[in-house]
């Protein structure tokens, strides 16, 4: 699944072999792109996290479907929020677009058996 992203990086790369150092837009979707799988394959995992509240420090576990998307939403909302600065929000779209390539990619692959079985647990 990743191995396309990467072939795709390479082409990219010689591409801009002669001009400027690209941004690397295909790179900086990766980890999102894994976040998404991850929302697919293991929708009902709950993720360990420190919560800062003024001077209360507290440890404690938030669904990853809700922590992974607000940071998507986040990240969507700053798209907009970014779109007349000269860089236009290319991280943005690019982490956006990395984790709609996981949900998408996971979904293919995924087997819903899988699935199935743990929400049984």
């Amino acid at each position: 699944m990743f191995e396309i992203r990467r072939v795709l990086t390479h082409v990219e790369d010689i591409f801009h072999e002669f001009g400027p150092a690209p941004a690397h837009p295909l790179r900086k979707g990766a980890i999102a792109a894994v976040m998404g799988a991850f929302i697919i394959t293991f929708p009902h995992d709950r993720i360990r996290t420190i919560l800062f509240f003024f001077i209360f420090i507290r440890v404690t576990f938030i669904p990853a479907a809700f922590l992974i998307g607000f940071w998507f939403l986040i990240q969507v909302l700053n798209v907009g929020s970014v779109a007349s600065v000269r860089t236009g929000g290319v991280a943005y779209l690019a982490h956006v677009g990395g984790f709609l390539f996981g949900v998408v990619t996971a979904r293919v692959f995924v087997n819903p058996n899988r699935i199935a079985s743990r929400q049984t647990l």
